[in-house]
């Protein structure tokens, strides 16, 4: 939700989102059959790659176009991958 939905709500005492930006959003569980391979995007996993949260996992929503193939490279090189996981900017959770 915070990388999603609160992403470019400016913090303060009144922020909040309008009903219809959380319409088409739901929630489900999963049950998985195998364990996923998740590669982390955690500072310390970005430095081997020379990078900074705002490099990456950090960049505002205008950089998503480059932050995009960079997830598109990781899958790439790493076939086995199921998915990503980082830190949101918005709630360190």
């Amino acid at each position: 939700a915070f990388e999603s939905v609160f992403h470019d709500v400016l913090p303060g005492p009144f922020a909040s989102v309008a009903d219809r930006e959380l319409h088409d959003r739901c929630a489900s569980i999963l049950r998985l059959r195998r364990d996923l391979t998740i590669v982390p995007l955690h500072a310390p996993d970005l430095r081997r790659w020379s990078l900074k949260p705002g490099d990456l996992s950090a960049a505002p929503s205008r950089h998503y176009k480059k932050t995009a193939r960079w997830a598109e490279a990781i899958h790439r090189q790493f076939n086995d991958v199921d998915g990503l996981v980082w830190t949101s900017n918005m709630s360190d959770r």
